[in-house]
């Protein structure tokens, strides 16, 4: 399996509520995790281990993703039969970002048709 990470259909999303303390080099194997999906069901690394991974780290209100969200949809309708395009959501500050919480990154996924 290879993993593809950005930092910027069914596109998965999921949450992150801690940063973390792990530091990757080129060519190191992604960490497993585990994290809820808009879907409201857990997800970990091993659920994608028959493809490729593109992991795009994104949050509501940064206008680069906003500005890409039909571009990661294409790549996704493109590859969908070679990659899974995986959304984590990797701004934790709720308070000072509301548009991030768990609940509108599901609003924004369903009004865009990411579900």
């Amino acid at each position: 399996m290879f993993v593809i990470l950005l930092f910027v259909v069914k596109i998965d999303f999921f949450m992150v509520l801690t940063e973390s303390t792990i530091s990757l080099k080129t060519g190191d194997s992604a960490p497993e995790f585990n994290l809820k999906g808009i879907d409201d069901n857990m997800h970990s690394l091993n659920d994608y281990s028959k493809k490729g991974l593109l992991i795009i780290f994104m949050c509501n209100h940064c206008p680069y993703v906003k500005a890409k969200i039909d571009a990661i949809k294409e790549i996704h309708q493109k590859f969908q039969d070679e990659i899974v395009v995986v959304g984590i959501n990797s701004n934790a500050n709720h308070e000072k970002y509301p548009d991030d919480s768990f609940e509108n990154m599901k609003n924004v996924a369903r009004e865009k048709g990411m579900e």
